[in-house]
């Protein structure tokens, strides 16, 4: 489950301006939209480390394709050409591992997340309603999603000096607790974390997210969730009904 609450917040999840997905979201207008975040397209890398009592070392590594503009963030999993997910049942009251499917975040007018899911071999966009946001491990942080650190863990952290960024305008930021690390490599032109270790400080968990920066698509929403308007839309409510 460690892993699986990971997929979910860790990294989330990627944004395009002004972009109506479908008629049942809602219009935001010129000043709901922020136009001061840069967007950002990427791949982000994700790789985690485990040692548990017994001596067994287990590594989990995978990509995500991201994109963040305006009040939208988009992310989605990137699987082997031609994969098929091995859920597909037949049964559409089942859910699928939403985990692994590509998904949208986007922030309202109450500054509140909204969570959508592309279920595109069921064709249908699954609507996961607030109340079923810790059922699927998404903690509704927008800011987070957007920037995949928030400012008030910003704001926890301090400069870490005697480690030099890798990249022009970057810094790397840090914190620990006596048992547990974070650093972070701060891109502060981008308003991004461009790469996040963490772990404990014993040593046997350790995670990292390192961003890959792409062209920023002229069109959005990002071609593989293009054609989400025309799908039918389904409650996540409703899965197991």
């Amino acid at each position: 489950m460690r892993t699986k609450r990971r997929e979910w917040i860790a990294v989330g999840l990627i944004v395009v301006a002004g972009v109506v997905v479908d008629q049942r979201r809602a219009t935001a207008s010129a000043a709901d939209v922020d136009t001061e975040t840069p967007c950002v397209a990427a791949i982000v890398h994700h790789h985690e480390h485990s040692e548990s009592a017994d001596g067994i070392s287990r590594d989990v590594t995978f990509r995500e394709s991201f994109q963040r503009c305006g009040n939208h963030v988009y992310i989605a999993r990137i699987r082997p050409q031609g994969a098929v997910r091995p859920d597909r049942h037949g049964d559409p009251h089942q859910a699928p591992d939403l985990a692994s499917l590509p998904r949208v975040v986007e922030r309202g007018r109450d500054g509140a997340a909204t969570l959508e899911v592309l279920d595109r071999e069921g064709h249908r966009v699954i609507d996961v309603d607030r109340g079923s946001f810790e059922t699927v491990h998404f903690d509704a942080n927008f800011e987070r999603a957007a920037s995949l650190v928030d400012a008030h863990t910003l704001a926890s952290m301090s400069p870490l000096p005697g480690r030099l960024s890798p990249i022009a305008g970057a810094r790397w930021l840090g914190r620990d607790n006596g048992t547990r690390y974070m650093r972070v490599l701060w891109d502060d032109a981008r308003k991004i974390a461009r790469a996040i270790e963490s772990g404990s400080l014993a040593g046997d968990v350790k995670d990292s997210v390192r961003l890959e920066l792409e062209p920023v698509p002229l069109n959005e929403p990002p071609e593989w969730w293009r054609g989400a308007e025309n799908f039918e839309h389904f409650d996540f409510s409703n899965f197991g009904d």
